[in-house]
């Protein structure tokens, strides 16, 4: 099996963002090793974090439930590691859009 390190993110909506998908392929896992967040805002903001399973809706389980975030200022969500299976996501949301900039560091096992 191939070891891939990834980097992946950038701004976060409010409507919710995308930022990582692991790969689908059968037997696929990608390893979060990192989250971190940064208000780019001079405003307290907040951030939510979910596991999507592989059908793209479905919430999996919450990392992180609307969680202030103080004005420039950055948080880091992953105090060990998130294994995500074939095809499921990290979802990203904030209350203000595009003010939440992540960056996420991954090793993808295919």
């Amino acid at each position: 099996m191939a070891e891939t390190f990834k980097r992946a993110g950038g701004d976060v909506s409010s409507s919710g963002t995308t930022s990582y998908t692991a790969p689908t392929s059968s037997g696929a896992v990608a390893i979060i090793l990192s989250i971190s967040l940064a208000n780019k805002s001079a405003s307290i903001i907040n951030a939510t974090a979910e596991v999507v399973e592989s059908d793209g809706s479905t919430v999996g389980s919450t990392l992180i439930k609307e969680a202030d975030i103080p004005a420039e200022v950055g948080l880091e969500l992953v105090q060990n590691k998130v294994v995500l299976e074939a095809g499921e996501s990290i979802k990203l949301t904030t209350n203000s859009n595009n003010n939440l900039s992540a960056t996420i560091a991954v090793l993808e096992i295919t």
